[in-house]
């Protein structure tokens, strides 16, 4: 597995399969949809493409559309124009949105933390804080 700024696991519920919905899907069809949880975290969005979803279950069965055809009369995917939505997605996930505005949070808090008294040119928060600027501030760059 390559390194990435991609998250590197998902939520997935305790009791998830206690849900009424798994009444009627088959195991493999179960894997399958775990498999497509760990997949669709990779951009965030709950969203799988109809290439991706046969490539995650191609393993399982030689009928992944059988599989797949399970998942969305459970409603456990439900189709759209990219492909399939894992139904309640942000229910359990955090949206792409709300990652990226928190570890933008967390990053700006960090630097505020360790370079308050010591702003680099070079870096946006001190230039978005306005603790540099070229006319009116003296650089201290630890470069």
């Amino acid at each position: 597995m390559s390194k990435s700024n991609k998250p590197l696991w998902a939520k997935l519920a305790m009791n998830y399969f206690d849900d009424a919905k798994f009444n009627a899907v088959e195991p493999l069809a179960e894997l399958l949809y775990v498999r497509s949880i760990a997949f669709a975290k990779g951009d965030n969005t709950g969203l799988i493409s109809y290439k991706s979803a046969t490539r995650i279950g191609s393993d399982l069965s030689p009928d992944v559309d059988g599989l797949i055809s399970c998942l969305v009369d459970a409603g456990l995917w439900l189709v759209t124009d990219e492909g399939f939505q894992i139904a309640n997605w942000c229910d359990w996930q955090e949206d792409a949105d709300k990652v990226s505005a928190k570890k933008e949070r967390g990053r700006a808090a960090i630097h505020k933390r360790h370079s308050e008294d010591s702003p680099a040119r070079n870096c946006v928060f001190c230039q978005d804080a306005g603790w540099i600027s070229d006319r009116t501030h003296i650089y201290r760059d630890w470069e």
